[in-house]
């Protein structure tokens, strides 16, 4: 299993593509879910997919266009899954951000 997960990020002029430790996130959403038990579902579902996530897709045009914003998962396996993440989750969206900075080598 690579150690990292990729993070592709579509926006409307261009696509970057970045990297995470999936140790670290997982981390992250651990303390997420741990610290905030009245509004963990969204860290649940990450703690869920993490092991077996490969590639996170932010499709920054779509979600300006829909309802519920999502991201799309591609699992090692090559299945796909859909977390769905209200714009309200301000704290998610803002760390899916930070993710997208970090610099992809492989």
């Amino acid at each position: 299993m690579d150690e990292f997960i990729k993070i592709v990020n579509v926006g409307r002029d261009c696509t970057t593509t970045s990297k995470v430790e999936r140790e670290k996130m997982l981390r992250l959403f651990k303390e997420i879910s741990e610290n905030f038990t009245n509004n963990n579902e969204i860290s649940k579902q990450f703690i869920d997919v993490i092991p077996d996530l490969n590639v996170i897709e932010i499709d920054r045009v779509r979600n300006a266009e829909c309802d519920v914003p999502f991201i799309a998962c591609e699992m090692i396996d090559g299945t796909s899954k859909v977390i769905r993440i209200l714009r309200w989750h301000k704290i998610i969206w803002g760390i899916l951000d930070e993710f997208c900075r970090e610099e992809f080598t492989k």
